[in-house]
């Protein structure tokens, strides 16, 4: 419980609506700008990353039209929807309130959310359900994970998006000793 001027205490989501109303009519707007927007912000970025996951595994596995609208909207929107209401929940919601007195703890969750949330869960989803496409439509072979689970662990390594990454680098470094 708050305690709020003549009206007593009040509840911590009245206290919550309380500052939001005053981080809304604040003069000027772009002082505010990130605890009005910055959780929309993160939300649609995690959902980008979903998407570029999923799509680096459809594309190595060879699912080209398998399953696109199926494998990509729900690990897009399970990726927006949590990192979203976990920073909602678990970072703006301590900042406005003050709940953590040490900021660099309330850092330390933002970054440990948005990489959970918005990085391992879509390398995790991705990997699992265009593994499992791949598997069923026989598009790309992959061991059997009952039968040999380190054989199928060193293919997804093999396969991981991190390798994409590499790819990249090795490209851009190619053509600067092309150009050269």
């Amino acid at each position: 419980m708050v305690k709020h001027g003549n009206k007593g205490q009040i509840d911590e989501d009245e206290a919550y609506q309380l500052q939001m109303q005053f981080v809304d009519e604040w003069k000027p707007s772009t002082d505010t700008l990130f605890l009005r927007y910055g959780t929309a912000g993160l939300a649609t970025m995690a959902a980008a990353c979903g998407m570029v996951v999923t799509s680096h595994y459809r594309s190595v596995l060879k699912l080209r039209s398998i399953g696109l609208i199926a494998g990509h909207m729900p690990i897009m929107a399970i990726a927006a929807c949590n990192a979203g209401l976990l920073h909602q929940l678990l970072v703006s919601r301590d900042i406005l309130l003050f709940e953590t007195t040490c900021p660099a703890c309330v850092n330390m969750r933002a970054t440990a959310i948005q990489l959970g949330a918005a990085v391992a869960l879509p390398v995790a989803m991705a990997s699992i359900s265009s593994f499992h496409l791949a598997e069923r439509k026989l598009t790309y072979p992959l061991p059997r994970l009952a039968d040999d689970p380190r054989n199928w662990l060193a293919t997804w390594r093999r396969l991981e998006f991190f390798t994409m990454l590499d790819k990249v680098h090795q490209e851009e470094r190619w053509r600067e000793l092309s150009a050269g």
